[in-house]
């Protein structure tokens, strides 16, 4: 039925692009983590506890307005994610309109994990209007998300137990 619809009247594009020189892509490219050694060597943390990795990226073409709605996706291997949110002072303007961002990612592990694991993380805008976040591509002339997996794994003792010296004074072994 949609095909007879899209059959009977296709769609016609207009013959020329008002302002078509405003039009800008906006792409982002992750410097840092870097994807190679991060796959090699993973990221350790404590089960159950909030870890970070440090986040460095250029997003070029972004307006004023763009700056509060910038986000770091991470999503995480039982398929949900999180957006997190970078302060002002962590995005510095340099040359022709590209932000430097640079920022320490919290990754809120809400289970207990045994094995290592893949996080993604990626570089989302956050349209005013909806509350579903819109990747920004990995190049100008890309349609892949500019994003980057590293490889988590909890800490454990030789016994394979949870090491609670790790966790810091006070905490209780799992």
């Amino acid at each position: 039925m949609l095909n007879d619809l899209i059959l009977n009247n296709p769609p016609s594009l207009p013959s020329s692009i008002d302002n078509i020189e405003k039009v800008k892509v906006k792409w982002a490219k992750i410097i840092e983590p870097e994807k190679d050694v991060l796959m090699e060597r993973p990221h350790r943390f404590v089960s159950l506890l909030p870890t970070c990795t440090h986040f460095v990226a250029d997003i070029h073409e972004l307006d004023e307005d763009d700056r509060e709605r910038i986000r770091i996706k991470i999503e995480y291997p039982d398929g949900s994610n999180t957006l997190f949110r970078p302060r002002k002072k962590e995005m510095n303007e340099m040359e022709d309109n590209i932000l430097r961002l640079r920022s320490n990612v919290l990754v809120a592990v809400s289970s207990s994990w045994s094995d290592a694991a893949d996080v993604t993380l990626s570089i989302v805008l956050l349209p005013s209007s909806s509350s579903r976040s819109i990747p920004l591509s990995s190049s100008p002339s890309s349609s892949l998300p500019s994003s980057v997996t590293i490889k988590i794994q909890p800490m454990v003792n030789a016994g394979g137990h949870h090491n609670p010296s790790l966790m810091g004074p006070g905490a209780m072994p799992m």
